[in-house]
């Protein structure tokens, strides 16, 4: 069975977005370092965010989850729209469609590297301990 690659690009997206789920979930308390006690000199808000990812973390990454799996769908029913386009054009207009294929795979690889490279950052960072990932 032959994967096409836009498939495998969905299933990354969707492998580095559960990433941080799956890692937010193993974390059991046990195994969680303690969390800064807040204190005067310590604003409340900057002691929730060098907290470790907790359950409440979950719904925000859902919404960015769901989110990007939209984008992930409108970006392939763009490319599909293209493509039936060039395939039902002849001449220099399936050359110019050819060339708009070519440039919007281009851009998409382009942006699903810089959000993996976004993503692995944030789980990089809460691997680490500093906290939940970037809002």
């Amino acid at each position: 069975m032959r994967i096409s690659r836009s498939s495998q690009r969905i299933g990354l997206v969707v492998a580095f977005s559960l990433a941080p789920l799956t890692m937010t979930a193993q974390n059991h308390e046990h195994n969680a370092p303690p969390a800064p006690a807040a204190s005067a000199s310590v604003p409340a808000a900057a002691a929730a965010d060098a907290a470790p990812a907790t359950s409440a973390t979950f719904p925000r990454m859902m919404k960015t989850y769901e989110a990007r799996m939209a984008d992930v769908a409108a970006r392939e029913a763009h490319l599909t729209s293209l493509v039936k386009t060039m395939d039902g054009a002849t001449g220099e207009a399936k050359m110019q469609t050819m060339a708009a294929v070519i440039r919007q795979m281009v851009h998409d690889e382009k942006e699903l590297r810089a959000r993996m490279s976004e993503m692995h950052t944030q789980m990089m960072e809460m691997m680490a301990g500093h906290g939940t990932p970037a809002k």
